[in-house]
């Protein structure tokens, strides 16, 4: 089985000047495809850049997408820059959220936004687990979409 990952630690070369490796993301994404074998990551693709048709074709040839961690999670998470529900509804394959964690910028995560929760609950439609990062994304996330406890 093959799946397709979305990480935070790919930094496309069109945004290479505005945005820098995190080397712990990096860690995450060794730790998480470890975790996942003997199965390999068909696809790998950054979360700072907009899915393009034939990356979601790709995803879509997978059997999971799995969005690998980073300090993401905040009241406009959309999983991907300009994403809506329209767009993540066409990744037709489980979305599995794997050490995701809340942003920690107290501005940034007072009152989720619509589209965040509705995200979150359609990639959460008949999946019984997801993995987030430790405790206070815990907190947000019971505070903000309770339904996907």
């Amino acid at each position: 089985m093959t799946y397709s990952i979305l990480t935070a630690y790919i930094i496309p070369e069109e945004i290479s000047r505005t945005k820098k490796v995190n080397v712990g993301d990096g860690f995450i994404l060794n730790a998480a495809k470890k975790l996942l074998s003997p199965l390999v990551a068909k696809y790998v693709f950054s979360t700072k850049v907009m899915l393009s048709e034939d990356m979601i074709e790709k995803i879509n040839s997978t059997k999971a997408l799995i969005i690998v961690g980073s300090n993401q999670l905040n009241d406009n998470y959309t999983i991907f820059p300009k994403a809506d529900l329209d767009t993540v509804r066409k990744i037709k394959v489980p979305i599995i959220f794997m050490g995701v964690g809340y942003s920690g910028i107290p501005e940034q995560t007072v009152n989720m936004s619509d589209l965040t929760k509705n995200i979150l609950l359609n990639t959460h439609e008949g999946e019984y687990y997801s993995s987030w990062r430790c405790f206070r994304t815990i907190k947000y996330l019971e505070e903000n979409v309770p339904e996907i406890k």
